[in-house]
């Protein structure tokens, strides 16, 4: 593959797992890469190189092209992609540190790729950046860093892409060569409210009693807390006129035929064993944050935005408020974890109102 054929350079803005498996696979395959580090594990990359495990072909790049500064990357590249990889909760600081190199540098407006968790986030991208600019992505593929510049793919599932954005078409096409498998969607909202639901399934509530996820689906209160956590998002949707898609590798629309016609108790197992598998046997990321000790969380961006549509839109959602409230205020050091950890029973009552 020639240059010609790849004309794009891609800015690797968040180089955490997704990062590291995008960035390295389109690097592999024959596009220019350019990965954003953090100062402190520049070294350590630029030594060991940037490696993608448990994807055929597993790959290497020995010689990575690293900058650590956005006005780097700007000042002395054709930047023709940003791929956003960063947590929701980091939005806005990249929407700034992007638009300052930008004005610095006098460099093109890039196509910006979000491939966030969470609802919003291109809300504020296009607000920033012009919609036209925005490709709204999701991806459903499991990986993990083991290491700065080393992920690991836990189950390959794949990428979702969007339609409408100005060279969306091509960013799809340029992915596929690299080996993800990529599904187009007609609507953006549709694609990332559907991963939303995953993404709400066995991730609070593990985090908050400091559970696995099948101990969590098999306890039946907690059980309930997720039925209703979807149950809830799913009336959001259907009040904003949202549809439920499949995600690449996962079944979201049978997922949600269930819950809406089977008796809640018919699928449990399943649920809690699909869940568990599916995450390829790492801990859900709330939890993990927790675990390490990380003083922020996602939960505001996922559940929390359930509970925020759903006051604007006029729809109920204790569950998802109550989650956000009591997971945020762990991270904050306002509850105690000790207050709800291994303790299924009080945090099911709490929120059920038995």
């Amino acid at each position: 593959m020639t240059d010609i054929d790849i004309p794009f350079t891609y800015l690797i803005y968040g180089t955490g797992a997704i990062g590291t498996l995008v960035g390295g696979r389109l690097g592999a395959s024959g596009c220019r890469s350019t990965f954003l580090v953090r100062p402190r594990h520049y070294d350590a990359i630029m030594q060991n190189g940037v490696h993608v495990d448990g994807m055929y072909p597993n790959t290497r790049i020995q010689a990575p092209d690293l900058v650590t500064s956005a006005i780097d990357a700007f000042d002395d590249r054709k930047i023709d992609v940003v791929v956003l990889a960063v947590k929701s909760f980091a939005t806005q600081d990249a929407i700034s540190d992007l638009q300052h190199a930008l004005e610095v540098t006098g460099h093109k407006q890039p196509a910006i790729l979000c491939l966030q968790n969470g609802v919003d986030n291109e809300t504020e991208l296009k607000a920033a950046f012009g919609a036209q600019n925005v490709i709204s992505g999701t991806v459903g593929t499991a990986v993990s860093l083991t290491k700065p510049g080393h992920a690991k793919v836990d189950k390959a599932r794949g990428i979702g892409i969007a339609k409408g954005a100005k060279q969306a078409s091509r960013v799809a096409d340029l992915l596929t060569i690299s080996g993800f498998n990529i599904k187009l969607y007609e609507s953006a909202a549709a694609m990332k409210w559907s991963k939303l639901l995953t993404n709400l399934l066995g991730n609070a509530t593990c985090a908050i009693t400091d559970l696995p996820a099948d101990e969590v689906f098999a306890h039946k209160g907690l059980y309930s807390l997720e039925i209703r956590a979807l149950k809830e998002t799913l009336a959001v949707m259907r009040r904003l006129g949202i549809s439920v898609v499949n995600v690449p590798g996962t079944p979201v629309k049978a997922l949600t035929t269930a819950i809406k016609w089977l008796p809640s108790g018919a699928f449990q197992n399943y649920l809690g064993n699909s869940v568990a598998k599916g995450r390829g046997g790492k801990l859900p990321s709330f939890h993990m944050d927790l675990i390490n000790g990380k003083p922020q969380t996602e939960v505001g961006w996922l559940n929390g935005a359930v509970a925020t549509h759903g006051e604007e839109v006029g729809v109920r959602t204790p569950v998802n408020a109550g989650l956000t409230r009591i997971l945020e205020g762990i991270v904050a050091g306002e509850i105690g974890w000790d207050v709800y950890r291994k303790q299924p029973d009080k945090l099911s009552q709490e929120l059920l109102g038995k």
